[in-house]
């Protein structure tokens, strides 16, 4: 069953009817899995597993193609579901374990020099801690003043200094903060929001072996 965008999942399985004898209303998970990916757009992804009676050639491609991960043929056999779930906890396991930020463009920043002699990937990295939090919290601040325009500024200045470290996943999680801030909407920014706060921490976490080193 899918649900709303007012929960995070890591893994969920979908009831899907093949298009070719899909009605409208059994439509309604090839939808919302577009929706779901529409929506996440290369940060947080649910691994979505596919469960469809009436199983011919060519349902499974079909499933994979609509934007699904996986696919488990009616009636379900334990077997089989095991076996899927085993695949979805390698995956998310894979993303979970990729880089917060990018080792290439902290060594690009390790050889620039600094002011006045002065390590400028550590004083970059020490500027970075101290004002990311602080700007989540102006974005957390925007978010309970309904103030749209607010937490588009913040995401943004939050996206472009994250962007320095190479931490792509956070700087897309910025990306799509800013751009629901855009739309003066905050109805949705709810899961994102809490997703760009765990993904600043790894981001953080990540730095600070790079300043203990540097220091």
């Amino acid at each position: 069953m899918l649900k709303s965008s007012t929960c995070q999942f890591a893994c969920m399985a979908a009831k899907v009817l093949i298009p070719r004898i899909m009605s409208r209303k059994h439509a309604n998970s090839v939808v919302k899995t577009a929706a779901i990916r529409q929506r996440e757009k290369g940060a947080h992804r649910t691994w979505i597993i596919a469960m469809t009676a009436n199983a011919i050639s060519g349902d499974r491609e079909q499933c994979l193609a609509a934007g699904m991960d996986d696919y488990v043929s009616k009636p379900v056999r334990i077997a089989d579901l095991a076996d899927a779930l085993d695949r979805a906890r390698s995956q998310i396991a894979t993303q979970m374990e990729e880089n917060a930020i990018d080792p290439e463009a902290l060594s690009e920043l390790e050889a620039l020099p600094g002011e006045s002699g002065e390590n400028l990937l550590t004083s970059l990295i020490q500027l970075f801690m101290s004002e990311a939090p602080q700007t989540m919290a102006e974005i957390h601040a925007a978010l309970d003043a309904s103030d749209a325009r607010a937490v588009a500024m913040a995401a943004h200045q939050l996206k472009g200094c994250c962007g320095q470290f190479g931490a792509h996943r956070l700087q897309s999680l910025c990306a799509q903060l800013e751009k629901i801030g855009r739309t003066g909407s905050l109805q949705s920014i709810g899961d994102l929001l809490a997703w760009t706060e765990r993904e600043l921490q790894r981001v953080i976490s990540s730095l600070e072996p790079k300043l203990s080193l540097s220091l």
